[in-house]
C-alpha cells in the first residue's frame, strides 16, 4: 500500500509539472482582463497607443521566431496579426470594393483558431523555404476567402463562417463552428502538453484564450489588450523554446552540461553531488543496438527526473548522469540514492521484438509480437562539500571517483 500511495503521489506531481506551463499564461490572462474590464484605471489618451501595441508585439514576435529559426510561431504570430489588422481596419474601399465587417469578424473567428492549430503541428520546416512557402499560401488562401466572403461572394461561404453548428445558442458573438474550433485546439494544445510537458505548448494554449476573449468581448479596449497578451505569449514560446535547445539535453529532455554548469556556480554552503553511470551500457549497446540504448537513456532519465530529497537531475554525457543536492550534506542524501538505485534495478526495461507491430493490434495472435526483459542496474557515486572539497568542481570528481569505486566494487550500488 506504501507504494503505491508513493506511485499515486508521482503520478499527481508529475501531472502538476506538466501542467504547469498554464500558469504563467494564466496569469498574463488575468492581468489582461483587469486591465481591460477597468479595473486598472487608464488615460482615455492611452487607447489609442495599446490599439496600436499589437502591431509592435506581434512585429516583435514575428522577428524573433525568424532569427530563432522558430517557423511554428512565425506562422502563428503571421496569421494572428492579419486577424488583428483585418478587425482594426475599416473595410471601406479595399481595391475598390465594400466588405461587410461582419463577415471578416466571423472568418477571423473561425480561420485563427484553425490556422494556429495548423502551424503549432507542423514541424519546424523553415520560414523562407518551399515548405514555408506553402504556409504562406495557407495564408493567403485564407485571406483571399474571408475577402471574397466579405466583398459580396457566395452565399454558401459567408454562411460557412458563420454556421451555428452547436445544440445551443452561445452567450458570445462568436459563431457556433468557430466557437468549436477553438475548443478543439484548446484540447489539442492541452493534450499535447500533457504527453510532453513542454512550455510551449502551454503558451499556445493561453495565445488561444486570449484571441477568444478578444474576439469575444469587443469594445475600444479588449481587443488591443488580449491580442497583445496573445503575441507577447507566442513571444514567450520562441524564448522558452529557445531555452530548452540551449539548456535541455534533446534525448532524454533533463538539463544538459550548459545548465549543470551555471547550476554548479550558484553552489554555496552545504551541497552534495552525486554522479550516476549506467553498468554495462556498452556492452547493451554492442548487442541490441543504438536506437535501444537511446530508449535505456530515455528510460533511466525518465527515473532519475523523478529523485527524491531535492535533487536536481542533469544529463552529464554519454550514459553518465549527475544529481545535485543543494543544502543536503552527505548522510541525507544516501539514502534517496539508494531509493532511486533500486527503483532502476527493479524496473524491468522491455526490448520489442523485430516482428513487434508499432500499432497495438485489434487481436493479438498468439506467439506474435515477441519482446525481452531485461534488468537495467547504475552505479552511484556521492560527495559532499567539506573543509577538503571546496569547490564544485572538487566535489564532482569526488564523486567520480566513487563511481569508480562503486564499479570496482561490483556495480549496482551506492559508494561515497
Amino acid at each position: 500500500m506504501t507504494g503505491q500511495r508513493r506511485r499515486n503521489r508521482r503520478n499527481i506531481r508529475g501531472t502538476a509539472e506538466k501542467m504547469a506551463p498554464l500558469s504563467l499564461p494564466l496569469g498574463l490572462l488575468i492581468a489582461a482582463h483587469l486591465l481591460s474590464a477597468g479595473t486598472v484605471e487608464i488615460t482615455p489618451a492611452l487607447y489609442p497607443l495599446i490599439g496600436f501595441l499589437p502591431h509592435f508585439v506581434f512585429a516583435l514576435g514575428l522577428f524573433l521566431s525568424y532569427w530563432f529559426n522558430n517557423s511554428r510561431v512565425f506562422f502563428s504570430a503571421l496569421a494572428a496579426s492579419l486577424g488583428y489588422l483585418a478587425l482594426a481596419a475599416s473595410p471601406q474601399g479595399w481595391f475598390g470594393t465594400r466588405f461587410s465587417k461582419d463577415v471578416i469578424y466571423f472568418a477571423v473567428c473561425l480561420l485563427l483558431p484553425v490556422s494556429l492549430l495548423v502551424f503549432s503541428r507542423v514541424g519546424e520546416k523553415g520560414v523562407f523555404t518551399s515548405r514555408g512557402r506553402v504556409r504562406f499560401v495557407f495564408i493567403a488562401v485564407q485571406a483571399f476567402l474571408a475577402l471574397w466572403a466579405a466583398g459580396g461572394g457566395p452565399r454558401w461561404l459567408a454562411g460557412l463562417f458563420k454556421a451555428d453548428i452547436l445544440p445551443l445558442s452561445p452567450p458570445s458573438p462568436i459563431p457556433g463552428i468557430a466557437i468549436a474550433a477553438f475548443l478543439v485546439s484548446f484540447l489539442a494544445f492541452a493534450g499535447r502538453l500533457m504527453l510532453t510537458g513542454s512550455p510551449a505548448e502551454g503558451w499556445f494554449a493561453g495565445a488561444l484564450v486570449s484571441l477568444a476573449l478578444a474576439l469575444h468581448r469587443g469594445g475600444e479596449l479588449s481587443p488591443g489588450v488580449f491580442f497583445s497578451a496573445a503575441g507577447v505569449m507566442l513571444t514567450s514560446a520562441v524564448i522558452q523554446d529557445s531555452y530548452r535547445k540551449a539548456y535541455l539535453d534533446e534525448l532524454t529532455g533533463l538539463p544538459g552540461r550548459r545548465a549543470l554548469r551555471e547550476e554548479m556556480a550558484k553552489l554555496d554552503g552545504r551541497y552534495t553531488i552525486a554522479m550516476l553511470d549506467i553498468d554495462y551500457f556498452k556492452k547493451f549497446n554492442d548487442t541490441f543496438g543504438h536506437d535501444v540504448g537511446d530508449e535505456v537513456l530515455k528510460f533511466v532519465a525518465s527515473l532519475i527526473g523523478g529523485v527524491s530529497g531535492g535533487g536536481k537531475a542533469f544529463r552529464y554525457g554519454g550514459e553518465e548522469f549527475t544529481i545535485l543536492f543543494p543544502g543536503r550534506r552527505l548522510n541525507q542524501v544516501v539514502p534517496h540514492l539508494e531509493e532511486l538505485r533500486e527503483a532502476i534495478a527493479r524496473r524491468p526495461f522491455t526490448i520489442r521484438g523485430k516482428d513487434r507491430p508499432k500499432n497495438k493490434p485489434d487481436r493479438i495472435r498468439p506467439g506474435s509480437g515477441s519482446s525481452t526483459k531485461v534488468q537495467i542496474t547504475v552505479s552511484i557515486g556521492a560527495a559532499e562539500r567539506t573543509g577538503r572539497l571546496n569547490t564544485a568542481e572538487e566535489v564532482i570528481r569526488a564523486a567520480d571517483e566513487a563511481l569508480y569505486r562503486a564499479k570496482e566494487n561490483g556495480r549496482n550500488r551506492v559508494s561515497v
